[in-house]
């Protein structure tokens, strides 16, 4: 309870004039009295000297009457100044009257504030003591004097439990404040002119700030005086917040503190306080874990990038391939049945890719060769080899045989438990067509040259029989032992040159005759290679020419027409004993090849060995380099290996020997 005391029972007026006597000491005079006796004289006296100047002359008084009315205007126009100052002078006397009451007010305050203390009064000695708040104010005359006092006790005992609650509350919230693991501070937003946020103030920190972002003793300081540097992002996020109230959480880097924040920021209070709680954590490490997580899931992706455009190209290129290749090319599945194929096997085989699809080699292989086609096909789905290779015939849709080159690769998927093979056919009817009429071509060729070469060696050994069968008719007319042993020594002469007449025809009838496929059969080449040693055991005797002769045992069959094989192999032998007609040694092998697969034979001699510039001529027709002979042989065995689809190769050292080797391939479907 409080009580109030006046000031006095004057009026207003009389308290201005009271307070005007007190401060100056004398009383106030008002001054319209004094401006308008002082005044109001000198217009009478004006007035007067009007009346007297009548009785001037004329001129004179013309003049005094300017004077006069000059003066008069003077002392209206002075008597308007004094009124106006006057009126001023009340308004600023008004305001130090009021200035003075409101000082005088606030000493009574004062006063009144050093009286007013806080009293605990016991109403027993067995009670507990009750607060009091006491307030006692003066009471004062009308002129200023106290007379008297006002005291007021209020008891403040729920507002002393009240402050007591709030003080364990704020205990608690203390202890909390600066128990909690995470950063946590109150801070308050600083806007400019046009209410854009500039910077903050920090109000309150807790102890784990410091920890989480390496600022000390920050309270009462702005983040620019901390952290000049700081991001505009910060004061934009949390202005808003204190603007709207609006609670906020997101992620954020304060590169000015060189770290990664989780932050959940909310309002405090009124808005306009302007205060912002925020609650945050240092989450840096997570961040540069998950940069480097991201750089590699990035690194990852374009290494992914990279290598699927690589396989997109790779796909390209042997679609491309696929699609624009000269040779047939097939998948085919572990069953030896076609999953697809390009359009030139199509075109070679004359089948659309929906008959392709499906079946299987068996059925497009040639009979002669589909058995060793699909022996060396399992041995590859096995694993037992990467690729084969192979020289065949194919039937086409309507029938017609032709011939190919094939080669099939193995491919498996890592991923599937499958193999797979490509076969690539490549149709080389054309070539044969075109090779066998190059031979025939050549062989009409030789026909001109052959034959004046013929007519030449032939009648070489005719002539010798007519001289020797006239000499023989003249021995037979003497009739004497001698002549008769003469005669027989002439008609043996006789025979062997009609023999070499013959064999140079065998050769010539061999030149023109095509080789034919119905007269192959199996041969074994080391039975072969034995007549020919065989036959020539004699003349290896009598050169002194040590054969050594190394068979092996896993040679396959070839299919050959065994009389031709037999003449390559003794033309060869005869050969190496021609090299080495003082005694040397020839070494005959035969070993099995795989890829491809066939038999090789081998004749080596250690004899006079070939000049490097004759070794590419060996092959050619009627050339030779022995004093006898026509040059035919080494031709006319090539071309029957070649007849055979095998292949005959020359290596020579001049001075130390020379090897003939010559391959043959395996017949189909035999070991």
């Amino acid at each position: 309870m409080r009580s109030r005391v006046g000031a006095g029972s004057s009026s207003r007026g009389g308290e201005r004039e009271d307070v005007w006597e007190r401060r100056y000491g004398y009383k106030r005079t008002r001054m319209k009295d004094v401006f308008d006796g002082k005044l109001g004289a000198a217009r009478h006296t004006l007035e007067a000297l009007v009346a007297r100047c009548r009785a001037l002359p004329p001129e004179q008084r013309a003049l005094v009457e300017e004077a006069l009315a000059f003066c008069s205007a003077a002392v209206v126009e002075l008597q308007e100044a004094g009124e106006k100052l006057r009126q001023q002078n009340g308004a600023l006397l008004a305001v130090q009257n009021d200035l003075e009451a409101s000082r005088q007010r606030y000493r009574n305050l004062e006063e009144r504030a050093r009286l007013s203390e806080e009293t605990r009064v016991a109403a027993e000695e067995t009670q507990a003591a009750t607060p009091l708040l006491v307030g006692a104010a003066p009471v004062q005359d009308s002129v200023g004097q106290i007379i008297n006092g006002v005291t007021v006790f209020q008891d403040i005992t729920d507002l002393r439990k009240t402050e007591q609650a709030l003080r364990a509350n704020e205990e608690k919230y203390r202890a909390l404040f600066n128990s909690i693991d995470e950063g946590f501070c109150i801070i308050e937003m600083i806007f400019d002119a046009n209410g854009k946020p500039v910077d903050y103030r920090f109000l309150e920190v807790n102890s784990a700030f410091e920890k989480y972002t390496g600022l000390r003793e920050v309270e009462g300081k702005s983040i620019h005086q901390l952290a000049t540097n700081h991001e505009a992002h910060w004061l934009e996020t949390y202005g808003k917040v204190a603007r709207t109230g609006e609670a906020t959480h997101f992620v954020n880097e304060a590169k000015a503190l060189g770290r990664w924040y989780d932050v959940y920021a909310f309002g405090v209070g009124a808005p306009e306080s302007r205060k912002v709680a925020v609650l945050f954590t240092d989450i840096t490490e997570r961040m540069q874990a998950r940069k480097v997580l991201l750089d590699h899931a990035e690194e990852l992706e374009q290494q992914v990038e990279k290598r699927t455009a690589a396989l997109q190209a790779s796909h390209a290129r042997f679609r491309a391939i696929f699609e624009d290749a000269a040779i047939g090319i097939a998948l085919v599945n572990q069953d030896a049945h076609v999953i697809t194929g390009n359009p030139a096997l199509q075109r070679i085989l004359g089948y659309s890719i929906e008959e392709l699809k499906g079946m299987s080699l068996a059925a497009l292989t040639h009979p002669d060769n589909a058995g060793a086609d699909l022996k060396l096909y399992n041995e590859l789905i096995a694993g037992e080899r990467p690729y084969y290779q192979m020289e065949g015939r194919y039937v086409r849709k309507d029938g017609h045989p032709i011939y190919v080159n094939v080669t099939v690769s193995l491919v498996q998927w890592q991923d599937v438990n499958a193999r797979f093979a490509i076969v690539m056919l490549e149709d080389i009817s054309a070539r044969k067509e075109a090779q066998a009429a190059l031979v025939r071509s050549e062989k009409l060729a030789l026909t001109g040259k052959l034959a004046a070469s013929l007519a030449h060696e032939i009648n070489n050994p005719l002539q010798s029989v007519l001289g020797f069968m006239s000499l023989v008719e003249e021995l037979l007319e003497e009739n004497e032992e001698k002549a008769k042993e003469d005669a027989r020594t002439y008609i043996r002469i006789a025979i062997e040159e009609v023999k070499r007449a013959a064999d140079l025809v065998r050769q010539m009838r061999n030149i023109n005759r095509p080789s034919a496929l119905d007269e192959r059969k199996p041969v074994d080449v080391n039975t072969l290679v034995e007549r020919v040693l065989t036959l020539s055991q004699k003349k290896c005797q009598e050169q002194h020419v040590q054969v050594t002769w190394k068979a092996a045992d896993d040679v396959a069959l070839v299919s050959a027409i065994p009389d031709q094989i037999h003449q390559v192999f003794l033309n060869l032998t005869l050969n190496a004993l021609d090299a080495m007609p003082d005694g040397g040694e020839l070494h005959i092998s035969t070993a099995r090849t795989e890829a491809p697969a066939g038999v090789e034979i081998c004749f080596a001699d250690d004899g006079e060995g070939i000049a490097p510039d004759k070794l590419g001529h060996l092959f050619e027709p009627f050339y030779t380099t022995k004093t006898t002979g026509m040059g035919l042989g080494l031709y006319i065995s090539q071309k029957i290996i070649q007849e055979h689809g095998g292949r005959m190769n020359v290596e020579s050292v001049a001075g130390e020997g020379t090897a003939f080797t010559v391959w043959l391939p395996m017949q189909r479907g035999t070991e």
